[in-house]
C-alpha cells in the first residue's frame, strides 16, 4: 500500500486535496472546463 494517498474533490470552483499522510487539505480556487467528457477545454483560476 502506498505511503502517500490523496483525494481531490473537482465538483466546484474550489479544488480540494486532501492528504491522508499529514491530514492536510489544500484548497485552491480554479476552475476546469471538460469537453466532450475527455478534453480540458479550459483551466484556470476562477
Amino acid at each position: 500500500m502506498s505511503a502517500n494517498t490523496f483525494g481531490i474533490d473537482l465538483g466546484t470552483c474550489n479544488i480540494k486535496i486532501y492528504n491522508k499522510a499529514t491530514d492536510d487539505v489544500v484548497v485552491e480556487k480554479n476552475m476546469i472546463a471538460i469537453q466532450n467528457k475527455t478534453t480540458i477545454f479550459a483551466y484556470g483560476n476562477a
